[in-house]
């Protein structure tokens, strides 16, 4: 029974690295893909507007980034199993007090046929005494989780106050980069969306309606209709 105890416990601390593990790889990817695309939206808001073929180049790097991350550390984790004299280590680290005990159980547990039946008793008594005293949420050590949480916070309050505070929406470059091939607009602190008729046929002399959506710091007599003639003796006349 008392091996029993310990064994379950040692499974179920596997489990716990494995969940611990999995949700820390998501965070590292997470905290990588929210930089990514607010370094990309400070570029294309601010410095140089990225053409379609750097916005290809950055939709290519994110796939391959990110594919690269799940073979590496996310298929592993599902393909192989968590050693279990790892997971001892991993509840003798989180707590320094059970000292050896557990690793040693667990060596020792590969022979157990070989060994001593008085030396696995007190070997396995003592990995038990010493499981029944540690609290059930500290068996693993969640330092490394709760840091890249914490980048990830750091990350999106940073992308969150430039959604909020710039006047160029760092979604129009998330848009850009998911979608290259599609022809959006780069951020900018005045925008112009909803532009009608789009394509029209008028006779000579007939009065044509432009209508337009316009939003962010502007005038009304800051909205300008350039107009051009096939023939070119009319080019970008301001209206």
């Amino acid at each position: 029974r008392v091996q029993s105890y310990v064994d379950g416990q040692l499974e179920k601390t596997r489990r716990q690295v494995r969940s611990n593990e999995l949700i820390v790889s998501f965070l590292i990817w997470a905290v990588a893909a929210a930089a990514f695309f607010l370094l990309l939206s400070l570029i294309d808001g601010w410095v140089a507007p990225l053409s379609t073929t750097w916005r290809w180049i950055a939709l290519a790097t994110l796939i391959v980034g990110s594919t690269a991350w799940l073979v590496m550390a996310v298929l592993p984790l599902f393909l192989r199993r968590i050693n279990l004299d790892y997971a001892a280590h991993m509840i003798e680290q989180a707590s320094p007090d059970v000292k050896n005990s557990l690793l040693n159980y667990s060596l020792l547990r590969k022979h157990d046929e070989k060994m001593n039946a008085a030396v696995m008793d007190a070997v396995s008594r003592e990995a038990a005494e010493q499981l029944n005293s540690i609290p059930a949420d500290s068996t693993i050590d969640r330092s490394r989780l709760i840091r890249v949480g914490f980048m990830l916070v750091g990350v999106m309050v940073a992308a969150v106050a430039y959604k909020l505070l710039s006047p160029r929406d760092p979604l129009q470059t998330v848009q850009r980069i998911l979608f290259p091939s599609q022809l959006i607009a780069q951020p900018a602190s005045v925008q112009i969306s909803d532009v009608t008729p789009g394509n029209a046929d008028v006779f000579f002399g007939d009065s044509l309606q432009v209508t337009a959506r316009v939003k962010g710091p502007h005038q009304p007599e800051d909205v300008r209709l350039l107009v051009s003639s096939d023939d070119g003796q009319i080019t970008d006349q301001s209206i």
